[in-house]
């Protein structure tokens, strides 16, 4: 489940992640070394220029030992909206491409993932803005050549509940500085209250409580880094507009209040 300001998630991963699974489809590419990963119960091990493709809520883990590591890519509702909903309906009928494939796109996928490791590497003011660019030319080869095929009835009925949970998602995100109520998220979603709430628990596996002050607290987060406002400035933007609940709720996320996380923050740049 991506969580942030940012609607979409990128990272180099260096250790190994449990089983898992999440509405947003995932791409792994292997950098370097060589790691397996499992989706559903197929195993794979993708070596250096591997490219695994991983549907949208189908289980799945990677297991890295030693040096290798792995760029991932996440990628959803979140960031491409409605348009996403008929792409995940479908799931991969190909997961793995290797380096020694004769696999006309595969070649036309590396580039702008190669690109994207680039940024990651060497992240400037722009690197934000150049990773949607690639992540949108990923996206378009992929409608185009990536082999699909229908999800089965079970996962479409899942799905059909996450992407109403990602109406929610969307409100929050938009919305997060507003208040907004257990009774307005929920008929956003299309329920009544207590079956949003069990659903909402049993795909986020939090309250919706703690998803929304959750989102404001990484955003108060980000905003308390760059020094340009006071934190009672900071819990106004981020919904939270009571000081004392503001230091509250963040102590509650991170152990520290937000004005020992600033000075812990502004600390560790005069470090580096």
């Amino acid at each position: 489940m991506l969580l942030g300001e940012k609607p979409y998630f990128v990272s180099c991963v260096h250790s190994s992640y449990p089983m898992h699974c999440h509405n947003e489809i995932e791409l792994l590419y292997c950098i370097h070394g060589q790691f397996k990963a499992t989706i559903e119960s197929t195993e794979y091990i993708l070596t250096e220029g591997s490219i695994l493709f991983v549907s949208s809520l189908a289980m799945h883990q990677i297991t890295i030992d030693d040096d290798s590591f792995a760029l991932v890519l996440e990628f959803g509702s979140n960031f491409l909206g409605s348009q996403f909903n008929e792409f995940a309906a479908q799931k991969f009928s190909k997961c793995l491409i290797t380096p020694d494939e004769d696999c006309v796109y595969r070649n036309r996928l590396e580039k702008p993932i190669k690109r994207i490791y680039d940024e990651v590497s060497h992240p400037d003011k722009g690197t934000h803005w150049a990773i949607q660019g690639f992540l949108y030319e990923i996206f378009a080869m992929m409608v185009r050549y990536v082999p699909m095929q229908s999800q089965n009835p079970q996962k479409l009925k899942s799905l059909d509940r996450y992407l109403k949970i990602q109406r929610v998602f969307e409100l929050v995100q938009n919305e997060y500085h507003s208040e907004i109520t257990l009774d307005r998220a929920a008929s956003c979603a299309g329920y009544e209250p207590r079956a949003f709430c069990r659903l909402f628990k049993f795909i986020t596996n939090m309250t919706f409580h703690d998803y929304l002050n959750l989102h404001r607290i990484n955003i108060s987060m980000r905003l308390l880094e760059n020094n340009a406002h006071s934190v009672n400035e900071i819990g106004q933007m981020v919904g939270i507009p009571v000081s004392k609940t503001f230091s509250r709720v963040f102590r509650k996320y991170t152990d520290m209040s937000p004005s020992e996380y600033r000075k812990h923050y502004l600390k560790s740049l005069s470090l580096e």
